[in-house]
Formats: C-alpha cells, structure tokens, sequence
C-alpha cells in the first residue's frame, strides 16, 4: 500500500468511526444515564443502612469526610503528640495493617506477599512507639499492641459518640464520596442530554429551510449561515434537484435523531 493510499484509508476510517460516534451517541448517553441511576439506587440504600447500623444522622457524613480527609492529607488539627492524634493514627495503623492481612490471604503471589509482611512489620513498630506516646500523655488508658492489632481500642465507649473506628468512619465517608460523585455525573448527563436535543431542534429550525422558489438555489441566511449549503450563486435544474435531495436527506437524518433521543430520554 503506498503511502497516499494509506493515509485515504486512515481518513476514511477516522470519518467512518466519528460518524459512528454521532449516530450512537443519543444511546451512549441514555445508556450511562441508567447506569448511574441503577448505581444510585444502590450506594443510598447501602449508606442509609451502615448509618443506622453506627446510630448516625446522615448529616454527620459530611464532617466525617472531612475528618478522614484531613488526616489522609496529613493534617487532623492537632499536634503529632495529641492524644486525639495518637488515638487517630493508631486505628488507621491497625485498619491498614488488617487490610493487608486480608490482601496476604487472597493473594498467592509470594513477592507480593514478601512486601507486605514487610509493610506490616514496619507499620507494627509504629503502634508499638504511638502506644508508648499515648502513655507518656494519657497514662491511664490500657492499651497494648496486640489489642490495636485486633481492633480492640479501649477509648471507644459504645453508644457515644467516640465509639466509631477511624475505619468505620472511612468507610461511610468514601460511600457518600461516591454517591457525590455519580449524583455529579448524573447531572453532567442530563445537560448533555439536553444540549443535544436542543442541537438538532435548532439544526432542524434554523438550517434546513433554503429558497429553492427562484431560478437558482439562493441561501437567505445570509453571512451568518453555519448550515453547509451548496453555493451561492446560480444553479441548473439538475443540480437544484441534487440539492434538494441533500437537504432531504439532512433534514430526515436530524428528525431521526431528535426522535432516537426523544423516545430514549
């Protein structure tokens, strides 16, 4: 294949799949809009039931993402040596350190694994000098490395509100992340949805209508016409003909669309 020819058939190709892409694109988009929906439906369930599960309010979400994002960005509003602090970072050391555990089990890949057992074995020195650093401020709460280790956090009193995990405030906080997200997304759809209707409304108002009444097919849309019509000046009967043949078309391609959009919408 020579290079003319190959870079024809590149063209041809690229027209051949954006014009795909515009014929398919009222289902694409009606397509993602239920599949947000159907996710939707079920992240709110699944939110609603951990809060009553942890005896919250839906309205404390927002403060406990705060919290978790603040401390993942490495500032909580306290100081390293805070007992607020410590408390904090020993939950989340014990949450990491049991959802690598959970990772070693499933996973059969011994280098893997070797990281780790090695992470881990770091991360445990670590709730073993925050333990002695609780100490040295709060010297009367029992703590011991194995207890952070199990999860076990005697600070936590049931039925307050201290008595939720870091972990457990995690894993509602990224639940209401996503369900932010996918309502955020939902409404990016519906406006796209909207544009492209209004789009070919507009395309069908404004720019299929020549006049074709005289000799020549004259465009009266003036300079400001964006409609791709076919010259300007005099035409022969065939040609006309041809012409109006072409507007048909359009104009049948953009009534097809508007009403592939209309029933999927």
């Amino acid at each position: 294949m020579s290079k003319a020819a190959r870079e024809e058939e590149i063209t041809l190709s690229v027209k051949f799949w954006n014009q795909k892409k515009i014929n398919m694109m009222a289902k694409s988009l009606a397509k993602k809009h239920a599949k947000m929906k159907n996710e939707i439906e079920i992240v709110e369930p699944e939110i609603l039931g951990n809060c009553r599960q942890l005896g919250i309010d839906v309205t404390t979400l927002p403060q406990w993402v705060k919290e978790i994002t603040e401390f993942a960005s490495g500032y909580d509003g306290q100081a390293d040596n805070d007992q607020g602090a410590i408390m904090t970072r020993l939950e989340t050391l014990s949450f990491t350190i049991q959802q690598r555990r959970h990772v070693m089990r499933q996973n059969e890949r011994a280098k893997h694994n070797t990281v780790l057992r090695s992470r881990n074995e770091r991360d445990t020195k670590a709730v073993a000098a925050a333990i002695v650093q609780l100490h040295d401020v709060t010297p009367q709460i029992a703590v011991t490395t194995a207890r952070v280790l199990e999860g076990n956090f005697p600070w936590l009193v049931e039925g307050t509100a201290t008595s939720h995990t870091t972990a457990e405030k995690r894993k509602v906080a990224e639940l209401h992340q996503k369900l932010m997200r996918l309502k955020e997304e939902m409404l990016i759809l519906e406006t796209e949805m909207k544009q492209f209707i209004t789009y070919y409304e507009n395309q069908l108002v404004k720019y299929m209508y020549c006049d074709l009444t005289t000799d020549y097919f004259g465009c009266t849309h003036g300079e400001a016409c964006n409609f791709y019509c076919i010259g300007k000046g005099p035409l022969t009967k065939k040609a006309q003909a041809g012409a109006m043949i072409l507007l048909q078309a359009r104009e049948d391609y953009i009534k097809k669309q508007l009403q592939t959009a209309q029933s999927l919408f």
